[in-house]
């Protein structure tokens, strides 16, 4: 007698011979382990029993109206959170705080980018000023300092969220390395307010910002892979390799400036080098910018079409 097995996971419905009972299969529609198990007895089964005339080995037929009220039961409940496997089914996206996150780091990032705006039309103010700066330039730089530094605290509180993404998907550890890098940064941001910090510790903010920056895209490709999205995963791959590049022109040129304060290498050609190396940074970072800012919106359309 055949015996159908329903995947709780996607529905799909598997009829196997009743020998297989006790046994796996993997679930054609989406991969899982299912384990065969034997059908409960149905109600039919208890009625074609002849229980008229009870010999004197046989069970009083009322002692079985509660074990079939007991069968019955059973049969009628489901499984919420176990699969064919035996483990947790898994957890929906929609379940977790990864949607909530990626919408904070894209609404953290566009204040970053507005403050930074803000930041050229007060340098082109100021360079345009004939008497100066202006008397009420102290005022607008600290609010500006403010802006910039909640947009960091924003974008690592969605980072964090993103730490609540389902057992099964992969990437819990570049995203963890991203909001570790986003904290350093922000304890050095702090800390320099108050005393006096080594140089090469302070020039570092920008590049261990980046390496953040680019911790989350990595996350963002393993969240493509685990939505199946392979728009996601492609854009993810090609802004991993232009974070990467702009990483390593950094180290390029902060190489490049302690040969030339070494005399190692003459100082015009470090400073041609750093020259070249910052328009590339500039054209990259451009790049970088627009891709990213692509990639989180198409994230945050993909989730909300898929919840």
């Amino acid at each position: 007698m055949p015996i159908t097995v329903t995947c709780e996971e996607c529905s799909e419905i598997h009829r196997v011979r009743d020998d297989a009972v006790g046994k796996r299969l993997k679930c054609k529609g989406c991969g899982i382990s299912l384990k065969v198990e034997a059908p409960a007895p149905s109600e039919d089964d208890f009625a074609n029993l002849d229980v008229s005339e009870p010999d004197d080995d046989e069970i009083d037929p009322s002692r079985l109206k509660p074990a079939l009220r007991k069968v019955k039961s059973a049969a009628g409940r489901r499984k919420s959170s176990k699969s064919g496997t035996g483990k947790s089914a898994p957890v929906p996206l929609s379940e977790t705080k990864v949607p909530l996150g990626i919408q904070l780091v894209y609404y953290g990032f566009m204040l970053f980018l507005f403050a930074m705006f803000v930041t050229f039309g007060i340098a082109w103010t100021f360079r345009n000023t004939p008497r100066g700066i202006p008397p009420i330039s102290a005022p607008v730089l600290y609010g500006l300092g403010l802006l910039y530094f909640a947009s960091s605290i924003v974008t690592t509180v969605g980072k964090l969220m993103c730490v609540t993404a389902p057992p099964q998907m992969s990437g819990k550890g570049v995203i963890l390395a991203a909001v570790a890098f986003d904290l350093f940064a922000q304890a050095i941001t702090v800390a320099k307010l108050f005393m006096v910090l080594p140089p090469p510790l302070v020039a570092s903010i920008n590049l261990v910002s980046v390496a953040g920056m680019v911790c989350f895209v990595w996350f963002l490709q393993h969240l493509g892979r685990f939505l199946k999205e392979q728009d996601i995963s492609e854009r993810a791959s090609g802004l991993l390799a232009l974070g990467f590049g702009i990483v390593a022109m950094w180290l390029a040129m902060i190489v490049l400036s302690a040969l030339a304060m070494a005399r190692v290498l003459p100082v015009m050609v470090g400073g041609l080098g750093g020259v070249l190396l910052s328009l590339a940074l500039l054209i990259v970072g451009i790049i970088g910018v627009i891709r990213y800012v692509g990639l989180l919106h198409s994230c945050l359309y993909t989730m909300s079409y898929e919840s």
